[in-house]
């Protein structure tokens, strides 16, 4: 990585990162208006209906759908579908908890540990993750209210379930006709901001030392890579088309990621030398900042390059003088960003068209099937997020039994939504939640102790309640980073002001609901700090490993020719791949001594899940060869099946080696030879086969260099008698 001191960039007043940061999360955007008026307006029809009409259990109407409105939460018919399944499960579940144990309190303990451990399990080892989520928070949320009141009939209940499942499904229509939005345009334009600051980046430095110092980046810009890829795979839900080319857009988001971090390594180094660029280099930054303001119009505009050149290995070396060094990685960098974005160019005719044989590796990239591959009893990770959302979530359960204190219970639903894979990510969610709770309790207590007095009847009550309503959907309709917050917002504010429509207001209610989310949060928080703490730079770690792992299976699958099996192995391919990103953009959020690790630490591993996905696409390139390669049995090269062998070999190799700490495996080495006196189309067919094998060839011992330097292992040692492969022909 690029060496850096940083001697002479001011440190950040903290104020000013923050007031930035909000700045930032609340500014508008055309999206943004849309979603919020959309959410705004069916929730305001929600609460006029319950309230003219005086219905029970209004209040979890409005929060469903608000629930469903979430930015990492897009729609799409079957989503809607699956969602008004999960919450129905719920729901029902409830009541049959109810009936069948009524008496038995112990039973309804060991009943709601269950479903929370399910719930959190399946949702992170389905192809369901929200419809899973909805159906256990739906359990937990109904819970206490019908099983406190032994007077509530079955009506109610079955009434409470109907209106939840409405919520939900209303909310999910409300996106999909209601003012929608794409998400995939909406990748493209965050996309295309993202090169717009990268040109800042560089227009400064073309001023630099004498312009201004550096800034951090707000953390906003820092962390959009897990917006992205939540706008990734909305967009794949949305469209078949687009998942035969995940590929090429996952690698897309991570080179705009890596161009950033070059634009500020290339900022910071000229700060510190106090020397300007010379001519000939201001003159190559300058074309670089016109090629990403160029480049970030043309994404707008949902238009390709027209020429894509094969960009050169992508290299981290730095020499003496790491201003040439960046420069050409820059150029690079926008190089491999043409060469991902060749899926704009082929059309949607495509997707009804599909040809050419390589339907089995690009689609489906999920299983049309509920549960992933990593739905099994050995994912050990899976089980201990599981059971720490469980304990914490039935500590909290006996605390507000044993103190008779029912107001306090939806501090065992929020353990189910401060439950993260990281403590960065939770850390971060438990602010959002603890916040949303203290504005929306104080809106409550605003508006009952000041303005109801005031109040005549449900027109003035609607024009109150739409600021508050207009407010959170504002905050829900931002990025992940604060969504929470507004989800949080409305549901305490709907508690308190929506419990009892037609009916005085009990300031109570607010209090309780702040103290159940802080005592869900202090409990979640010390399970998880105490009980297999899960920081995000480990888990990148281990992620990065199992992705070796995945790549190496999808080249053993591959040698067997069974493309079937190769499809779900390249699932689990991406699915690795975005977790690994998730987990990079957590890192950045954590506290203590993971998040005092050095930036360019992150920044190694990072670069290592960039040439981890530059692995993927040359192996994806080898195998749709492979798939379409015009040879009959007696003619098929016999050696390409050892090749995938040997290939699996050195990855699973390179894996052990990273969990260990031990040296690397030797380079690979494959020598190849063409087939003699062949048909025209088969010796073409060859010599494609064979460039790609030798890209492979180079993207594996690229992965090996850089993963042992990313991972501080030993060097790698150096090669005796590689393996040789010989492709050649068959014998008759």
């Amino acid at each position: 990585m690029i060496p850096s001191s940083h001697r002479a960039i001011p440190a950040p007043r903290w104020e000013s990162s923050f007031f930035a940061f909000v700045r930032e999360e609340l500014a508008p955007t055309p999206a943004r208006w849309r979603a919020t008026l959309r959410l705004t307006t069916i929730a305001l029809l929600g609460i006029a209906l319950t309230q003219y009409l005086h219905l029970p259990g209004g209040l979890y109407l409005v929060i469903f759908l608000f629930a469903v409105n979430m930015p990492d939460a897009w729609p799409s018919l079957s989503k809607a579908v699956l969602r008004g399944l999960g919450t129905l499960s719920g729901g029902f579940f409830v009541i049959f908890t109810i009936l069948a144990f009524a008496d038995q309190p112990w039973w309804i303990f060991l009943t709601q540990a269950g479903v929370i451990a399910a719930t959190l399990f399946f949702s992170r080892t389905t192809t369901v993750p929200y419809a899973v989520i909805l159906s256990g928070f739906t359990f937990v949320l109904l819970l206490p209210n019908l099983s406190g009141s032994p007077t509530t009939s079955l009506d109610s209940a079955v009434w409470l379930v109907v209106i939840i499942t409405l919520g939900s499904v209303l909310g999910t229509l409300a996106q999909l006709y209601l003012w929608p939005d794409n998400p995939e345009q909406l990748l493209l334009g965050q996309l295309a901001r993202r090169l717009r600051t990268s040109a800042e980046i560089l227009d400064r430095v073309l001023q630099a030392p004498n312009g201004p110092p550096p800034t951090e980046l707000t953390p906003t810009v820092a962390t959009q890579l897990a917006t992205q890829l939540d706008l990734l795979a909305s967009a794949e839900a949305r469209s078949p088309w687009l998942r035969q080319r995940h590929p090429e857009q996952a690698r897309l988001i991570t080179t705009l990621e890596r161009l950033l971090l070059d634009s500020r390594s290339l900022e910071k180094v000229v700060w510190d030398s106090g020397q300007p660029l010379t001519a000939d280099q201001q003159q190559e930054l300058r074309q670089i900042r016109d090629e990403c303001s160029l480049r970030a119009e043309a994404l707008e505009r949902e238009e390709a390059p027209a020429e894509v050149r094969v960009p050169p290995p992508f290299s981290t070396d730095v020499g003496a003088d790491p201003v040439p060094t960046l420069l050409r990685r820059l150029r690079q960098i926008l190089q491999i960003m043409d060469a991902c974005l060749g899926f704009l160019r082929l059309g949607r005719q495509e997707a009804t068209s599909w040809k050419d044989g390589l339907e089995p590796l690009r689609e489906p990239l999920s299983p049309r099937l509920l549960f992933t591959p990593a739905c099994h009893q050995k994912n050990y990770d899976a089980l201990r997020y599981a059971l720490k959302g469980t304990l914490a979530g039935m500590i909290c359960y006996l605390i507000y039994h044993a103190l008779n204190w029912p107001g306090i219970s939806t501090s065992v639903a929020v353990c189910i939504l401060v439950a993260q894979s990281s403590i960065g990510a939770g850390y971060t969610r438990a602010l959002l939640i603890f916040g949303g709770a203290v504005v929306g309790g104080l809106a409550a207590l605003l508006m009952i102790v000041i303005l109801m007095p005031n109040l005549f009847g449900l027109a003035s009550f609607l024009a109150v309640t739409l600021v508050v309503v207009f407010a959170a959907a504002w905050i829900s309709t931002g990025t992940g980073r604060t969504a929470y917050m507004g989800v949080q917002m409305v549901m305490a504010f709907s508690l308190v002001v929506l419990a009892t429509p037609g009916k005085a207001l009990a300031l109570a209610p607010a209090g309780d609901r702040i103290v159940g989310v802080l005592l869900g949060i202090v409990v979640m928080s010390v399970i998880d700090l105490a009980l297999w703490p899960s920081f995000a730079g480990n888990g990148l770690r281990r992620k990065l490993v199992e992705t070796l792992q995945s790549l190496a299976q999808l080249a053993r699958v591959s040698s067997t020719s069974n493309w079937m099996n190769a499809r779900s192995a390249a699932f689990q391919v991406h699915s690795n791949v975005a977790a690994a990103l998730n987990l990079y953009s957590d890192w950045q959020l954590e506290f203590g001594q993971e998040a005092r690790k050095s930036e360019s630490e992150r920044e190694r591993l990072l670069d290592l899940t960039y040439r981890l996905e530059d692995l993927f696409l040359a192996l994806l390139a080898v195998l749709r060869q492979r798939k379409i390669l015009p040879l009959d049995s007696r003619s098929g090269p016999e050696s390409a099946p050892a090749a995938d062998q040997l290939i699996a070999r050195t990855l699973d190799t390179l894996a052990t080696c990273l969990t260990q700490g031990t040296p690397g495996p030797n380079p690979l080495r494959l020598a190849y030879q063409l087939p003699e006196q062949q048909p025209a189309d088969v010796a073409d067919a060859y010599r494609e086969l064979l460039r790609y094998y030798q890209n492979l060839e180079r993207a594996v011992n690229d992965v090996q260099i850089h993963a042992l330097t990313a991972f501080s292992a030993p060097s790698i040692e150096p090669a005796n008698a590689s393996p040789q492969l010989i492709v050649k022909k068959a014998e008759s």
